[in-house]
């Protein structure tokens, strides 16, 4: 059972790259709130995917105000945002089960998540 919820922080530190379907990335693009540094293909997920890279690490699509841009079509990876049921769908500040995480555990699931999208 999940209990996540992330109105506990209203931060948006999970609005990092995700693999978007290309198709539905270039009829939002136009929605853009920071700047592009590089374009990921995404093996894992079928070539039809792509993330997009900003220089914070941040969604493209996440405002100045930590709101998101697409909200009503954003992609069913964000819907499923910390479910818990892969580590990449996983928030950095909140377990699964709703418990705040320790600084320590935060800083390793960031460092790892990065490590793999960063290459």
């Amino acid at each position: 059972m999940c209990d996540f919820n992330c109105k506990k922080l209203k931060c948006a530190d999970c609005c990092g790259p995700i693999p978007f379907e290309k198709v539905f990335y270039q009829s939002v693009l136009k929605f853009k709130q920071r700047p592009i540094v590089s374009e990921r293909e995404v093996s894992s997920f079928g070539e039809d995917f792509i993330i997009p890279v900003t220089e914070d690490i941040s969604c493209c699509f996440l405002t100045l105000e930590n709101s998101c841009a697409i909200y009503e079509q954003r992609p069913q990876i964000c819907r499923d945002f910390g479910n818990g049921t892969h580590e990449h769908l996983t928030c950095p500040k909140i377990e699964p089960n709703g418990k705040i995480r320790s600084k320590k555990n935060r800083k390793l699931l960031t460092k790892r998540i990065k490590k793999n999208i960063i290459k």
